[in-house]
């Protein structure tokens, strides 16, 4: 009985362990924790509901994995991600997605394309309301459609693994006008798949994600891609 009540209580502890991780990283690679920020252990415990001793083994396992790290004074706080780290992960990251574009352009369905305009719709809206918690959700929609509707469940994997592991833009950094701009970026790519332009739906995804050079030496950011450009894309040869 001991045996078995102890052993009941180290996987309770495991799991509050496992659970703290797993917010406390959300917190890191979303934004909601800032570079350098300090970890308040009493307050992280006590927002989490949990005792200090599953928290601080959270907080050493994202230590080796380099999210945090120690401070000479005396306890942790996060570890700011490198624009370098950023940019070559949001490429990892358009590359997954503009693949998944491109396998999805092959069998989209007129169904499937009012699916991911209701979503651009709900963006609009967010917009409109200037609610930009909401349009980090909606943009994140949009995304995983795509994904789903590319078929491929390895692909799917990969970025979602890929996106709860990295650093990017704190949720809701964009302005307004880069939102719209985004948005704008959005809806040419529908435009792209419907038309079974597969090739330039797959390009302008990568960019879109990506942002940052195309290759030529040419910088991008994530946002602006205005509409009119893609139809380019969608008239040229």
């Amino acid at each position: 009985m001991n045996i078995a009540f102890k052993r009941n209580g180290k996987v309770k502890r495991h799991l509050l362990c496992e659970r703290a991780y797993a917010e406390l990283k959300s917190a890191v690679v979303n934004g909601w924790l800032k570079a350098d920020e300090r970890l308040v252990e009493t307050k992280l415990a006590g927002i989490l509901g949990i005792s200090r001793t599953p928290l601080r083994e959270a907080i050493h396992k994202l230590e080796r994995e380099g999210f945090i790290y120690k401070l000479p004074t005396g306890g942790h706080a996060v570890n700011p991600a490198s624009e370098e780290d950023i940019r070559e992960t949001r490429g990892v990251a358009g590359i997954l997605l503009g693949y998944a574009v491109y396998l999805a352009t092959s069998n989209v369905t007129e169904n499937d394309l009012n699916l991911l305009r209701r979503i651009l719709r709900q963006s609009e809206n967010h917009l409109a309301k200037g609610n930009r918690q909401e349009l980090v959700k909606a943009w994140d929609r949009f995304c995983n459609t795509l994904l789903l509707l590319s078929g491929n469940n390895r692909l799917v994997t990969l970025y979602r693994s890929l996106k709860d592991n990295v650093r990017g833009e704190a949720a809701g950094s964009r302005d307004l006008q880069e939102e719209r701009e985004l948005l704008d970026g959005q809806k040419a790519l529908i435009d792209l798949m419907q038309a079974k332009q597969a090739a330039r739906a797959e390009k302008l995804a990568r960019v879109i994600v990506a942002g940052g050079s195309n290759g030529t030496g040419e910088q991008r950011t994530i946002s602006r891609w205005p509409r009119s450009r893609a139809r380019g894309l969608l008239s040229s040869g």
